[in-house]
């Protein structure tokens, strides 16, 4: 047993240990069984037979209490699986059995899945089973021909499971007569299941209100969201009442329109959860399923407010596509020849305002090859039936138009079919130089193409404008400005407002591309390619990414197998298009590539797209068992920041989100898994303050901390654990019971925290307190936030290393012991109940006092000379003691010259630094772009959780295989081959220096994000960038060959007799990395000139003294220097002492010790220096160290602190002297 926790047992709620936890059972108290025994049970019994097992053994105990929700909910399941295996002679798929558990738990929510795993059988058996049960449902299919298939099945079902179930259908196709007799049966409610399209409950709500459904299973949410008003519909048929409905809707204007109004939106947000907590025992449950995840409208968004759940897609980012390309001077031949060679199974995009006559050409010249082609674009009559001829072979390829909104590039979804994409010409958006009649949206990407083109004042001033106008740009405004641009419309009021500034936008543009010069920085953009259309108007193409991958993603699908492996082709004959395209696609996918057609082994290539069009075919026809295909599990994945989780989700398309209490989950697929992501929000447990010593009991020999949920005060951010609070408190605990309920749902949970010893311990209790909930639990680990990384990451699992949380625990109760009774002793001496005391930060706030001593006890008078060439040159060895010494000097330099007697040069290499680690970044940032050590390491974290840098808690500077790959993209790319020098700057260990995910410098950064091609979940600010910025250029510049310089030393005679030593770079012959990156070089600030006279032409003095007093910069040198302290808390211990007012920062960020702070630190050092000492600190931190290697038992090191404490301690009263000879000797 290493520690307790309160109010965790799943039974009793009461006290449990971490070994009753991780075997996932009740607390002793409530099971009464030894250790051993359980664990044998754990390990011969399924999940089910244990739960059950535990429950009967609670139960003839008498003291079975909240467990019997866990195993009601495993029983129930089972035997709901019992009447599926009935009808289909097996298990449910564990997506289903998750789904079912959900339901089972009373929650709304959006199915997401992939194609074939039985969404729609889910809904009509569940449909059955609870319309059994005397439950009333609601089934709103699509269309007709989905209604009837529905239909057909469920009286199918019905037969043969023998359920007395009464079913209601309206459909078009129903005669006169059966139309009138069926509203009469839906009027009635003469019905325990309803059947109908959603286009009856938009025209015929009539015969359907008032009445209340249990369940509203919506098989396809996009086709009910069509109508906005299907939301009050389905609302009110699940028990809402109009007035709430109607606040709801005001809640979500005042939020997205008004959210000043802070106190309006609480109040209605409070009344809403109200209205939810009273009546949630009669209002019904709706599942829906979606194949987009869209979001229509503010109604659509009304099920968030009131049903805790969005709607998602199992499609988007995923995809699993060769890229490749041709370069080809007759495309159309190229085209035809990759057809013919590639068969059946293809779509062919063609580049758009080729007309459909050439959509219809190109198809009749690919079927004259002896395949069957068709032309589908907008306007073609019965185009469905082409598709569907498609689908079942008759048709062998399908031409169509590469544009966004094209009918093959959306919503064709035939995993089983397509094979290939051929691309007629790149995708491209096409702007003119004259912005005639220019789209909001290409004025957006034309923007974003002048950027680094335009004068620096001009740029800054026109992105400003843009940003606004982007802000002002909702869809339906830029409908009316299109429509102002097409029929000269004229419009009022905020449109009109809008109008006005796009105007002005344009028209500034148009007067600065008149300039030959920003004309030719477009030309020399090498992703840009140009058409001259006259002496001074030029069409810039440019990739259209966004369509190629939406068209390119047909050939990869989702599906129960798997996702579906499709190549591409693109063929053009502008190079700098395809290499264009190549840099977007791989900015946007790290793993992506665009390589050269006739570099694929297609032999190999179309065998293994055959193989899965096959698997797909039979796993779409019901054809192959579960047994044969990959084991989708369902796995809650369990990450510390809310950012994290929306990043991570992001990466595999649009995420479907429920809520549970305090936590939301994302929930994806992932080709092998269905993935709910969600957020701790960091620690979730704390040490107790009235339990043993500190919170921390002694158990025969051992210490064991005792832990309880940490609750934060809302008004003030301050956090407790079992102290009396006052004010609104948010519970920790609350996030842990959302995250159980989830738990009881999934096949497994993955925690992935922070890959340190706090992390570990954050994941450890996470693991525990999710453990009798779940089967399965197991860590990730990722220093990098990318989907790759991520995906990697859950293929290699792991349990928790109880090393590592040994260290964190033995770390936690050192600083608390520490921390509280040096705390205690203050407040007593000083009166002061905010003073704190540790034994890093006392080391550290001594260094600073130390410093100041010494800063104050060397001031000089400093002289300062101002040449004739402009030069300020503060002298090192000519000084004045006291002012008059100092005005003296000033009088033998002032209006006098110094001579250049010596110059030696010599020609160097310069280095460059290795990549950053956590104390280098602090150091640098705090110093260059003046911000608090804390400042920087929030910006980081930020930066890492969105996907743009790798851990930045790391003492490592080595630089794994991928970085080196980061580096060499861009250099080869930016500055040449020769400059590329790939150094590892390390070896072992699983962490790596900070550096950039990506080849992209902040400049291209900044593009990408205003064009959309990378989108972040949490906006970036600028001195986001700005950290960025030196974070890449530092690491890029690591992966470069040496700059060449030619340095200087020359020796200066002063009129005073003195000499003065100066050296710096007075050449450069070779930049090399120092095009990026400034190491801090020194330019020699006098000519390169022996005999060479320089006029003084002024001379100044002042106080100061040469020993600079520290800054936070220096403070974190230091630590890392002497050992004391972590990666994870060097910004921590600064911002402690500046919170204590110990110390002040000045107005140059210097710091300066408080009268206070050097009280306190006498006090202390004078008092109780063996246990703040530096050398102890020191010797501490590497027993820490010790014990993360299995080197040293962690309860030694917890006895040692103890002893060393206890005088205090007995000083303090918190252990009498009966007590520190007996229990604790």
């Amino acid at each position: 047993m290493k520690t307790l926790f309160l109010k965790l047992c799943p039974n009793c709620g009461g006290e449990i240990d971490d070994v009753s936890l991780a075997l996932g059972v009740p607390c002793r108290r409530c099971l009464q069984l030894p250790i051993e025994e359980i664990l044998e049970l754990k390990n011969s019994l399924d999940r089910y037979n244990f739960v059950k097992f535990i429950y009967e053994r609670l139960r003839s105990l008498g003291t079975l209490k909240h467990y019997e929700k866990i195993y009601r909910l495993e029983e129930e399941t089972r035997q709901f699986n019992e009447y599926y295996k009935k009808l289909f002679g097996n298990d449910m798929w564990a997506p289903q059995r998750s789904w079912l558990k959900r339901y089972l738990l009373g929650k709304s929510f959006s199915i997401v899945a992939p194609t074939g795993l039985g969404k729609t059988t889910f809904g009509i058996f569940l449909a059955l089973h609870e319309a059994a049960k005397g439950k009333k449902v609601y089934i709103i299919a699509p269309t007709t021909v989905l209604l009837l298939q529905t239909y057909e099945r469920l009286l199918h079902f019905r037969e043969q499971l023998g359920f007395e179930v009464e079913i209601a259908c309206y459909h078009a196709r129903l005669s006169s007569k059966e139309k009138l007799e069926a509203r009469e049966k839906i009027a009635s409610g003469e019905f325990d299941i309803l059947l109908t399209t959603s286009q009856y409950l938009s025209t015929s709500f009539n015969t359907l209100e008032g009445k209340k459904f249990d369940l509203i299973f919506v098989d396809d949410v996009d086709a009910l969201l069509k109508a906005s008003k299907n939301v009050d519909k389905v609302l009110q048929l699940l028990g809402f009442d109009k007035e709430i409905i109607q606040k709801a809707f005001n809640y979500l204007k005042l939020l997205i329109f008004s959210p000043e109004k802070e106190n309006e939106i609480e109040q209605l947000r409070k009344e809403i959860e109200e209205y939810k907590s009273k009546h949630k025992e009669r209002l019904g449950q709706l599942i829906v399923a979606s194949a987009t995840g869209r979001q229509r409208g503010l109604r659509s968004r009304l099920f968030k407010v009131l049903l805790d759940f969005e709607a998602g897609s199992s499609r988007g980012e995923l995809r699993k596509i060769v890229d490749s390309y041709v370069l080809a001077d007759n495309v159309e031949t190229a085209v035809l020849e990759l057809v013919r060679l590639l068969g059946s199974g293809g779509l062919v995009f063609v580049r758009r305002g080729l007309g459909a006559e050439k959509l219809e050409e190109l198809a009749a010249k690919i079927s004259s090859l002896g395949l069957k082609a068709a032309a589908i674009y907008s306007g073609k009559p019965r185009y469905h039936e082409l598709l569907e001829k498609f689908r079942n072979g008759e048709i062998d390829v399908l031409v169509g138009v590469a544009t966004f909104y094209g009918t093959l590039v959306r919503g064709l979804d035939m995993p089983e079919r397509i094979r290939y994409a051929v691309f007629y010409g790149v995708p491209v958006i096409e702007i003119r130089t004259d912005l005639e009649n220019i789209t909001p949206s290409k004025l957006f990407v034309l923007a974003n193409l002048l950027i680094g083109k335009l004068p620096k004042e001009i740029e800054t001033k026109i992105l400003s404008r843009i940003s606004k106008l982007k802000k002002w740009m909702a869809p339906d405004v830029v409908k009316k400005i299109q429509q102002c641009l097409e029929e000269g419309k004229q419009l009022e009021g905020f449109l009109k407002k809008v109008w006005d500034e796009y105007c002005a936008v344009v028209n500034e543009l148009k007067e600065l591309l008149k300039s030959e010069d920003i004309l030719a920085a477009l030309q020399q953009d090498p992703y840009i390619s140009c058409r001259k259309l006259s002496e001074h108007v030029l069409e810039l193409l440019v990739p259209d990414i966004k369509t190629y991958i939406q068209a390119s993603g047909r050939t990869s699908r989702l599906y129960a197998g798997g996702i579906t492996l499709g190549l591409s082709v693109v063929v053009d004959s502008d190079p700098k298009l395809v290499q264009a395209l190549g840099r977007l696609l791989s900015l946007r996918y790290e793993d992506a590539r665009l390589v050269p057609f006739s570099e694929l082994n297609l032999q190999e290539l179309l065998k293994k797209i055959d193989e899965d069009r096959k698997r797909a075919k039979a796993v779409l026809e019901g054809k192959i068992d579960e047994v044969e295909l990959p084991q989708l599990k369902v796995t809650l994945f369990v990450v510390e920041s809310p950012n994290k989780a929306r990043t991570i989700a992001s990466f595999f398309g649009r995420p479907s989100r429920l809520r549970v209490g305090l936590a939301n989950f994302y929930e994806v697929t992932t080709g092998n898994r269905i993935l709910i992501i969600t957020a701790s929000g960091g620690h979730v447990y704390d040490l107790v303050t009235r339990r043993g010593i500190y919170g921390v009991e002694k158990h025969g020999e051992k210490f064991i901390p005792v832990y309880c949920s940490i609750k934060i005060n809302k008004e003030t951010g301050e956090s407790y654990t079992d102290q009396e609070v006052e004010g609104e408190i948010v519970d920790k605990q609350e996030v842990v019971q959302a995250l159980q309920e989830m738990a009881l749902t999934v096949d497994e949970v993955i925690v992935g925290t922070d890959f340190d010893t706090e992390g570990e311990k954050i994941g450890w209790d996470l693991a525990l307190s999710l453990s009798p909930y779940v089967h399965r639990i197991y860590r990730a680990i990722f220093t990098e936030v990318t989907r790759s990384a991520i995906l990697k990451a859950l293929e290699e699992l792991r349990t928790h290393d109880e090393r590592w949380v040994e260290a964190q625990l033995v770390r936690r109760i050192e600083d608390r012991w520490i921390g509280f009774s040096l705390s205690q002793k203050l407040w007593k001496v000083f009166g002061k109940h905010w003073l704190s005391a540790g034994r890093v930060q006392t080391p550290v706030l001594g260094w600073i006092i130390q410093r100041y001593k010494e800063h104050l006890a060397s001031r000089r008078w400093f002289i300062g000379l101002l040449l004739e060439n402009g030069t300020f040159l503060v002298l090192q060895n000519v000084y004045g003691k006291t002012k008059e010494e100092a005005e003296n000097l000033l009088k033998q330099l002032e209006n006098n010259e110094l001579i250049i007697e010596r110059v030696e040069l010599e020609e160097k290499e310069v280095l460059p630094p290795r990549p950053y680690t956590t104390d280098l970044l602090l150091r640098d940032a705090c110093r260059r772009l003046k911000l608090s050590a804390e400042e920087v390491m929030q910006l980081a974290q930020d930066l890492f959780e969105l996907s743009l840098i790798t851990y930045h808690r790391t003492d490592s500077c080595r630089v794994s295989s991928a970085g080196i790959e980061v580096a060499k993209e861009y250099i080869l790319q930016r500055f040449g081959e020769q400059y590329f020098v790939p150094r590892k700057w390390g070896t072992g260990g699983a962490h790596e220096a900070i550096r950039p995910v990506r080849p992209l410098d902040a400049e291209t950064l900044v593009r990408m994000l205003q064009e959309g091609v990378l989108q972040t979940v949490q906006p970036l600010t600028r001195r986001h960038i700005k950290l960025y910025d030196l974070i890449f250029r530092r690491f890029i510049a690591s992966q470069m060959a040496p700059a060449k310089v030619v340095e200087a030393r020359a020796v200066l005679r002063l009129p005073t007799g003195h000499e003065e030593v100066l050296q710096g770079i007075v050449e450069i012959r070779d930049p090399s990395f120092l095009q990026l990156y400034d190491p801090g070089l020194q330019q020699l600030p006098v000519p390169v000139q022996e005999g060479a006279r320089l006029k003084i032409v002024k001379a100044r003095t002042w106080l100061d003294s040469p020993v600079q007093l520290y800054t936070q910069a220096d403070i974190i040198r230091l630590m890392r220097e002497k050992e004391i302290g972590r990666p994870s808390t060097y910004a921590r211990i600064v911002a402690t002492i500046l919170r204590r007012k110990y110390v002040i920062e000045t107005k140059k960020k210097e710091l300066v010790p408080t009268q206070l702070g050097m009280q306190v630190y006498e006090y202390l050092t004078s008092n109780y220096h063996s246990m703040v000492s530096e050398e102890r600190t020191r010797e501490l931190e590497k027993k820490m160290l010790a014990i993360e290697e299995g080197k040293l038992y962690y309860q030694q090191v917890i006895r040692e602190t103890f002893e060393e404490i206890l005088p205090l301690l007995k000083e303090l009263g918190v252990v009498s002297e009966s007590e520190g000879k007996q229990e604790y000797s």
